[in-house]
């Protein structure tokens, strides 16, 4: 199944590359783009990453610490496409420490990519995962919140780097954007309770995600085929909801 097969992409990703964290050595501007020269901190190599002369780069100032990703080389196969790009092409920059952790409002910048959908509230498909699953339909918030993921970028590689990042990094970078929990409220608590919160975090993360490799398969999010409900259900299905239950409910399914 679709999701099956991204989730597993994105454990492989996140095993073969991390981000990198580096030094902001300089920006040159060059023609239709900004070369930020950098020094890597792991090993001191100096490398250089390329974004679009479109961008403000006022705050890549030298000696900034930057942590990025880049996107992913992934070979096509039967089962989804991942579109190739130029070695080293980032996809998220933004400031942090020196171990990568990102600082508030430190994004810096990101691929927006193409436009595919345009939402102003959850599409049919998403209130139909609300319904099977209790886990979901208790966060509601959070699966709305990924209306505001999709304004922020649509671009997959994007999308997979925020979900690869660390639930207390992604909270850093965004939260003020989808506040499930005041930041001021979070920091107080306990690292446990803390963690137990943000890791709620990758929901707007994975409904958008999910919702976006939808529509770019030809799924039509407000009228869904019975054939199609698989691949949102299926995130049911990983947060405690039973076969059967799914099942039962794809059978009585009726499209409009």
């Amino acid at each position: 199944m679709l999701e099956k097969l991204r989730f597993i992409n994105f454990i492989f990703i996140i095993m073969s590359k991390g981000p990198i964290t580096a030094r902001i050595d300089k920006v040159v501007k060059g023609k239709d783009c900004f070369s930020v020269c950098v020094t890597v901190l792991a090993d001191e190599r100096k490398s250089e990453i390329k974004i679009p002369d479109t961008a403000d780069v006022s705050a890549f100032a030298e000696d900034k610490i930057i942590t990025f990703h880049l996107a992913e080389d992934v070979s096509n196969n039967e089962n989804f496409t991942v579109h190739k790009r130029e070695d080293g092409q980032p996809v998220l920059i933004f400031l942090s420490d020196e171990q990568g952790f990102p600082f508030k409002n430190g994004l810096l910048w990101l691929e927006k990519g193409k436009e595919t959908l345009t939402l102003e509230k959850l599409p049919q498909i998403a209130e139909l995962l609300l319904e099977v699953s209790p886990y979901y339909s208790k966060r509601r918030v959070l699966v709305e919140k990924a209306l505001e993921v999709l304004k922020l970028a649509q671009d997959p590689e994007t999308i997979d780097a925020l979900f690869s990042m660390k639930a207390e990094n992604l909270y850093a970078l965004l939260g003020d954007t989808l506040e499930p929990l005041p930041q001021t409220t979070a920091f107080p608590l306990t690292r446990s309770l803390r963690l137990a919160v943000i890791e709620d975090f990758f929901i707007p993360v994975q409904i958008a995600d999910c919702l976006l490799s939808l529509a770019t398969s030809g799924v039509d999010l407000e009228n869904p085929r019975r054939r199609d409900l698989w691949h949102i259900l299926f995130l049911a299905l990983m947060h405690g909801e039973s076969k059967e239950t799914v099942n039962d409910f794809i059978a009585r399914y009726e499209r409009q």
